[in-house]
């Protein structure tokens, strides 16, 4: 809602020499608006002092409003600023077009860094299973010359072909 706020306050700011209302218009968007927000007129819900001439012309106009809806005032809230002030319609349609095509390409950039990590994991999955393959092409391969038994190869937190290729052959000690 705030959001919404500010960017009629920079349409305000940007075009307010095409914005212009009368006190009667300033009043009856006043009466629309509370009672879109508070419901009919009853006076306990405003009730301006005696000489406060702008809060009594707006009850009136609150009271003029009736019993109509909530979504009765806010369509007539709209009407009333859509009639005085018609370069305000493109412009929202603008603001809305800018929004939804930010959230898209938001979604865009979201789904593609989803498929680039979802690529990056199954290219990590590959390549696990390459050296799992080849550690145990390595261990059958010296297995089978004769040169060690299976369980002479110890890991030290590290993978068998790390241990192989980087270092001699680690042997268990015998007890």
């Amino acid at each position: 809602s705030s959001g919404i706020n500010a960017e009629y306050g920079e349409f305000y700011k940007e075009e307010k020499h095409q914005f212009k209302l009368t006190y009667e218009q300033k009043n009856q968007l006043a009466a629309y608006y509370r009672q879109s927000t508070l419901g009919p007129y009853h006076p306990d819900k405003l009730n301006p002092g005696f000489l406060d001439f702008v809060g009594n012309d707006r009850k009136k106009a609150w009271e003029a409003l009736g019993e109509i809806s909530a979504n009765g005032a806010k369509a007539g809230f709209c009407n009333l600023l859509e009639t005085t002030c018609p370069e305000l319609v493109p412009w929202i349609r603008h603001k809305k077009r800018e929004r939804e095509n930010k959230i898209q390409e938001e979604k865009r950039q979201v789904e593609e860094k989803k498929k680039k990590e979802e690529a990056e994991q199954l290219e990590a999955s590959k390549l696990i299973n390459i050296v799992k393959q080849a550690e145990a092409l390595i261990i059958k391969e010296a297995v089978g010359n004769g040169n060690a038994d299976e369980d002479d190869y110890e890991e030290e937190g590290m993978p068998v072909l790390a241990t192989v290729l980087s270092f001699p052959m680690v042997k268990k000690k015998k007890k």
